[in-house]
């Protein structure tokens, strides 16, 4: 197991697998079986891109009006307010992708300990 920083803005999919959202500074315990749901080519490993294509499905899942960004509405069964004010830099109350992408890679470069490029 794994104790990685997770503040992607991630759907009901994500919180199955993650367990819980988090903000930047609370800890979630990413178990193999997490890391197996982000793992598309089931290779053992969560690369980059992996990470990044599990993180836009679940946006785009959150996103139910398609305009492109989520809002508080959208958002509020998958993570709580404090969760999203985080992720919403430009506090205009809605999250980009963008903004979910910048986290995502902090996210994935916190969770990357030993430089790698790939989660396992």
């Amino acid at each position: 197991m794994h104790k990685i920083m997770i503040a992607a803005a991630c759907g009901a999919a994500a919180l199955a697998a993650f367990g819980a959202m988090a903000q930047e500074t609370t800890e979630v315990v990413i178990t193999t079986g997490h890391l197996a749901a982000m793992d598309s080519n089931a290779d053992g490993h969560v690369d980059r891109d992996e990470f990044k294509t599990f993180v836009n499905n679940q946006v785009g899942k959150l996103d139910k009006d398609a305009d492109g960004a989520v809002s508080w509405s959208e958002a509020e069964l998958g993570m709580d307010r404090n969760t999203f004010d985080a992720l919403d830099a430009n506090k205009n109350s809605s999250l980009s992708r963008s903004e979910v992408e910048a986290q995502s890679e902090k996210d994935f470069a916190a969770a990357d300990r030993d430089g790698s490029g790939v989660l396992n």
